[in-house]
């Protein structure tokens, strides 16, 4: 099981039912998933490129997974669609029937595995609602009520998306939920940051996590230290968690780090080693996460 885990800091497994995407604001520009893609030499990115599926013996992992965490007495975090976005509308209609297909079998998937707290990242929020299956949907299918054991997530690198949190927060129930603050390419604006998240965040929710890191891999754009900082303090002053992931490779190599992307938590100042996520209950127990 250890040789199948993620290296990615908040998660345990990663899980994709396609690889492919669209890019949809600047924080895409390198995106890791797309340069991975290409190195397999895959054209599976942008608007018209098809989405390459999974064979069906990859979509036996979810069920192994939870048996094992099931026999722990434990719960693993599951990053679904680090390669696509779970709630892209392909425009092509044959594909976008594939992907929905495939996104039916996984809402049954979400039901059948209660050890796995599904982290379902996306950069477009406004399609939670509509692409929920109906049995969640409810008030004439304006908003979704999403199991306990999904926590819905929003990706943005930019002021000017943070609305996103609106249509993150505002239209749905979910059992958590995690902002991710990367990559960090420009300084966030506290106070726009702080008004929103108050202004979205369900009443008394305290199950909100906000994660932030630097850009790595060829092109990275640089991410100030402060900016990091300005993460922490946005999420403290919003009552929310914390989760440092990353420096990012240029302010890794410009602090001379050892580790090339800024991963290692030991080597970053004392007031930033901050890894906190909200706990998971399950039928009332809170729940130890597994080993990574």
């Amino acid at each position: 099981m250890k040789n199948e885990m993620t290296k990615i800091a908040w998660a345990h497994f990663t899980f994709n039912l396609w690889h492919g995407c669209v890019k949809v604001d600047p924080a895409c520009k390198n995106c890791y998933a797309e340069t991975m893609s290409r190195r397999w030499k895959r054209d599976i990115w942008g608007v018209d490129k098809p989405r390459l599926f999974q064979k069906p013996t990859y979509y036996d992992s979810l069920q192994k997974w939870q048996a094992d965490a099931e026999k722990k007495n434990v719960a693993y975090r599951v990053f679904t669609m680090s390669m696509g976005d779970l709630f892209e509308i392909h425009r092509d209609p044959a594909i976008n029937a594939q992907m929905e297909e495939r996104r039916q079998w996984y809402w049954e998937q979400i039901e059948q595995t209660p050890n796995l707290v599904h982290m379902l990242l996306t950069k477009r929020p406004e399609n939670i609602v509509k692409l929920a299956p109906d049995k969640w949907k409810f008030g004439a299918g304006e908003y979704a009520n999403y199991p306990d054991n999904v926590w819905l997530g929003t990706s943005i690198g930019t002021n000017d998306k943070v609305d996103r949190l609106l249509d993150l927060f505002l239209p749905t129930f979910a059992g958590g939920y995690f902002v991710s603050m990367e990559p960090l390419i420009e300084k966030p604006n506290k106070d726009l940051w702080v008004t929103m998240l108050q202004t979205a965040l369900p009443t008394g929710s305290t199950k909100v996590a906000l994660i932030a890191g630097g850009e790595s891999g060829a092109g990275a754009r640089r991410c100030d230290l402060q900016w990091l900082y300005d993460a922490r303090d946005i999420a403290w002053a919003a009552g929310i968690y914390f989760f440092m992931k990353q420096t990012g490779s240029v302010l890794a190599k410009e602090m001379g780090l050892k580790h090339n992307k800024g991963e290692d938590i030991t080597e970053w100042p004392i007031d930033l080693r901050v890894q906190n996520l909200p706990e998971y209950r399950l039928n009332g127990e809170a729940m130890q996460w597994g080993d990574k």
